[in-house]
């Protein structure tokens, strides 16, 4: 059964052990996905210098159409980065261990389970920054376990993972 402090550790005791490979992993599914996105995307529009009323509301106008016009590159930036941490997290937290090809074939299979535990804690979270950022803060911190339970303990359904996230995080 996994736990967060267990949880902690082993992640330091597989990034020293495999640095590289996990750098190998999240360079193409982490990080270059997202500067694609950056370089892809059109550049936000700037907020207007003046401060009245149909100004804010013409800039806000321009990033919500910059926004539809963008999502796209955004998703897919999302949805290959949550790929490489799917599968970094079945390599640090499945009780096989995978290989690096058996945890990139096995996260395939498993993509929509994350994909859907990623959705439900972004509702939570979302809502809890817009609150006043700490709620969200909280969430998040709460949440943070929700993939390693996924790979670990298997066959769990990614609303029961929240739960149990929320149980592992929970303060001494």
């Amino acid at each position: 059964m996994i736990t967060f402090s267990r949880l902690l550790f082993d992640a330091w005791a597989l990034f020293r052990r495999e640095a590289d490979l996990i750098v190998r992993i999240a360079a193409p599914f982490v990080f270059l996905p997202a500067l694609a996105a950056q370089l892809l995307a059109d550049p936000v529009p700037g907020f207007p210098a003046t401060r009245d009323q149909p100004a804010i509301e013409a800039g806000l106008d321009k990033l919500t159409l910059w926004g539809q016009a963008n999502a796209g590159w955004y998703l897919l930036a999302d949805l290959i980065g949550l790929y490489g941490v799917a599968v970094l997290a079945l390599m640090l937290a499945d009780p096989a261990r995978p290989d690096v090809g058996g945890a990139l074939v096995k996260t395939l299979r498993l993509l929509p389970r994350f994909a859907l535990a990623s959705v439900l804690v972004a509702f939570p979270v979302g809502i809890g920054m817009w609150l006043v950022i700490l709620p969200g803060l909280y969430a998040q911190a709460r949440f943070a376990a929700v993939l390693p339970v996924l790979a670990a303990e298997q066959p769990l359904g990614a609303a029961r993972s929240l739960g149990r996230s929320w149980r592992i995080t929970a303060p001494a």
